[in-house]
Parts: structure tokens; C-alpha cells; sequence
């Protein structure tokens, strides 16, 4: 169920939240636009430009210097049918496998890049519509519609009610919050253990003794 193969990103500090060098922005936004690229080439046509990457943009303008990382949200089915594809055309690209995370019904990819971190979050649709991740909801109308924006010169696909989206994630977003835990930074209301994944994966790992 779960694959590690961990690499050293070149921009992922360890404890401190120093902000990191001009030079390392200029490469995660050439890393968003290779991702996005990636995706793209790799047959995924449903994904969304998340987290504090899309905080920052539209908050700041740019990334947040002391971030880490740059998070897709993808539909998870086409990220698990596509994760093969996803993975070589990554590698061909200059990301480096770091972290594989298999659920029953869902998955999270992580790849290091010279400009950090970059998450791939399946995101799979539940009876009602909504987006689920194993610790995460997201309503429907949040997900639904999608626009383009542009940080540092890169368009990249994301969620058309940004504001929406950000209130949901992280309550009062336009306050910066420098922390890595989640439990502090983000919104209460967006933590919500997906039950029926977690039944199944528990079943599933019974059964292979995983």
C-alpha cells in the first residue's frame, strides 16, 4: 500500500521557516510549469493548482518565501489510472520520486525539484459530490467550475472561486501564519477523516498484510 523512496529536495529546510533564495522561486515556478506540463502529457485533464501555492499567489502575488512545497489537486482517478505515465514523464522532466502513499481509494504522490516539494493530492468524488482526501473534504461547489491564473508567468489551471476555496482551507487567510503544522495553519472545518477510505484500506491491508 505505501512505497517510500526518499530523496534530499535542494529547498526543503529541515526546522527554521527562512524564507528561500529569488533563485530557488524562480524554480518552483519553472517546476509548476513542468508539473503542469507532466500532467498534461500524462493524459490528466482534471487538476487544480492548490494549497499555499494558490494562498500565495493570490494573497501575495508570488509563492510564500518560507514555503516548502507546490500542491496539485487531481481527480483521483485519473491520478491512480495515470500514475505510471505520470511518473516517467516526471522523471524525464527533472522531478525525482520521493514519496508514494497508496489508500483503498485514493493516493498522493511526492516528487523533490531544485524549486522543492511538489505534492500530487488525489482528491476522489463521493456519492454526493464532494472531494475527498483520506484527512480532507472539499464541497462541490468549490471544486467545480475551474479558471487559469498565472504566478510568475506560468498559467496554470486552478479553482475558479479562489476566495471560497481559501476560507474553506485556512479560515482567515489573509493573515500569514508561519507554521508547518497543519492543525494550526489550517481550518478546522476542511479536517475530515474520509471513513468509508479508511474502512477499505484497512480490509485491503488485512488481506495482503500490508
Amino acid at each position: 500500500m505505501k512505497a517510500n523512496n526518499r530523496t534530499s529536495p535542494t529547498s526543503h529546510p529541515s526546522g527554521d521557516l527562512t524564507p528561500v533564495s529569488e533563485q530557488t522561486l524562480r524554480l518552483r515556478a519553472a517546476g509548476v510549469a513542468a508539473m503542469r506540463d507532466v500532467l498534461l502529457e500524462s493524459g490528466v485533464t482534471e487538476y487544480r493548482l492548490g494549497t499555499g501555492a494558490l494562498l500565495g499567489l493570490y494573497r501575495d502575488g508570488d509563492f510564500i518565501p518560507w514555503d516548502w512545497d507546490v500542491g496539485f489537486d487531481i481527480c483521483a482517478i485519473q491520478l491512480r489510472t495515470r500514475i505510471n505515465q505520470i511518473r516517467d514523464n516526471a522523471a524525464s522532466a527533472g522531478f525525482a520520486p520521493n514519496l508514494l502513499k497508496r489508500t483503498a481509494l485514493n493516493l498522493k504522490v511526492d516528487f523533490s525539484h531544485p524549486g522543492g516539494y511538489f505534492e500530487l493530492l488525489g482528491w476522489r468524488k463521493d456519492s454526493l459530490g464532494r472531494r475527498r482526501r483520506p484527512n480532507m473534504v472539499l464541497p462541490r461547489m468549490i471544486w467545480e467550475p475551474s479558471t487559469e491564473v498565472s504566478i510568475r508567468g506560468v498559467t496554470v489551471t486552478t479553482y475558479a472561486d479562489i476566495e471560497r476555496y481559501l476560507e474553506h482551507f485556512y479560515g482567515e487567510w489573509r493573515t500569514p501564519i508561519r507554521s508547518r503544522q497543519n492543525d494550526i495553519y489550517m481550518n478546522k472545518n476542511a479536517r475530515k477523516k474520509d471513513r468509508l477510505d479508511r474502512i477499505l484500506t484497512k480490509i485491503l491491508r488485512a488481506r495482503t498484510g500490508d
